[in-house]
């Protein structure tokens, strides 16, 4: 009872004394640039483009709910070697940032903005016409999964990889349903969203050691950035995969026989390995892999 007080409190606190930042970039100061930035139709998205010349394919690496390309840079440094690799951060973040004065938070932090998957599927577009990357293979984990696999739907893909992908509605904490709900929601997002988040996090990676740096950079942009959380809450109650399943997207990539991989994590809590093997199902023409333990930790790590 005292540390669901303490809790709210604190989130109060936070409300209150850290609100909206107005100037320079706040997931630049916490992760560090490692990219570009290009100006994209709902604000500023920060993309790292390694090409390599006569790569036949463009790796596109696709990052999860709450996280960013940095997850990527030891595997995107490695698969440059031989590919031309494609990273970005998805709005808010990471250091890619969504137009603060058109798009400002309300008074309870929520995000404007709907943060569906045509919203994704089109700061995607833009990200691969502006670099003008061909013969695309979509890596795709957690959420980045379900952008991979409508943006597939619509676009020419030479293949998909969905590691732990939001393909069928994944397990979501009580926090995280009490969010869905109007105005309630809100404030208990305003008042436990950072808190439920790590707590979420640290329930989702099978091994902590290996994920403590993200955890921690992670607990700081949550406190730094309301927009981060605010940008998370909003996919979880707008972005399909989260609201209804994306299975009949799946089907029509297995029917028109796209090259897919599955890599699943035996130990996920979010979207279960149960999930890998109902769509293992379907795909009949996948060339199914899982890990050991789990796909969070083997990227990170």
């Amino acid at each position: 009872m005292m540390t669901t007080f303490a809790r709210s409190w604190r989130g109060v606190w936070e409300y209150v004394f850290n609100r909206e930042p107005r100037e320079g970039r706040v997931g630049e100061s916490v992760f560090g640039k490692v990219g570009e930035y290009i100006d994209t139709e709902l604000g500023s998205t920060h993309v790292k483009y390694r090409k390599k010349e006569g790569s036949k394919v463009t790796i596109v690496l696709l990052h999860g709910l709450g996280g960013s390309l940095h997850l990527y840079e030891e595997i995107a440094e490695e698969l440059s070697k031989e590919y031309s690799v494609l990273s970005y951060d998805f709005y808010d973040r990471g250091c890619s940032e969504s137009d603060r004065v058109k798009y400002p938070l309300n008074f309870f932090g929520v995000h404007p903005l709907k943060f569906t998957l045509n919203l994704h599927c089109k700061q995607l577009h833009e990200v691969i016409q502006q670099t003008e990357a061909k013969n695309l293979v979509l890596v795709g984990h957690s959420t980045g999964g379900a952008v991979a696999l409508r943006y597939a739907i619509n676009n020419e893909v030479k293949g998909l990889v969905l590691m732990d992908a939001v393909v069928l509605p994944p397990k979501k904490t009580f926090a995280a349903k009490l969010a869905e709900i109007p105005i309630l929601g809100d404030l208990i997002v305003m008042l436990f969203g950072r808190s439920s988040f790590l707590d979420f996090y640290r329930r989702c990676v099978f091994d902590i050691k290996q994920s403590l740096d993200h955890l921690n950079v992670t607990n700081i942009i949550l406190k730094k950035n309301p927009r981060f959380i605010a940008a998370m809450a909003s996919t979880n109650r707008y972005c399909e995969g989260f609201t209804s399943s994306l299975l009949p997207d799946f089907t029509l990539i297995c029917d028109r026989h796209i090259p897919l991989t599955l890599l699943w994590g035996e130990a996920d809590f979010a979207t279960p390995y149960i999930h890998c093997q109902q769509l293992h199902a379907v795909a009949s023409k996948a060339y199914y892999c899982h890990t050991a333990n789990d796909s969070a930790s083997s990227l990170l790590g």
